[in-house]
């Protein structure tokens, strides 16, 4: 296993290596704290077990997130996430409408 770029410290005491181009894997006293992966030109950052922390437009929003020096809260979801989200509601609050109208039609 070669690495791309030189580990680096950051705030945190967090240490990141790239064992390949456009994976970052964090540690943290010498465990596994996390990872960020470039994917459809976005950076994908998971926490040491696994859980997804969210996609950011920027590989250093996503490498702070993971080590603790930015909040999760500066996540960007994938637009057709949301784009499907809002379609759902938008839909089951038309179907609502419509029946309600249906309804209060017949009565």
């Amino acid at each position: 296993m070669s690495l791309h770029q030189p580990a680096t410290e950051r705030r945190s005491t967090v240490r990141w290596i790239s064992p390949e181009p456009g994976v970052w894997v964090a540690t943290r006293r010498g465990e596994h704290a996390g990872t960020v992966e470039r994917r459809n030109g976005s950076y994908h950052a998971t926490n040491g077990r696994g859980r997804e922390l969210g996609s950011f437009d920027d590989l250093d929003s996503a490498l702070n997130v993971v080590d603790g020096t930015e909040s999760s809260s500066r996540v960007t979801r994938p637009r057709g996430v949301v784009m499907v989200a809002l379609w759902v509601i938008i839909g089951g609050s038309a179907l609502g409408a419509l029946l309600l109208g249906v309804a209060l039609f017949r009565g």
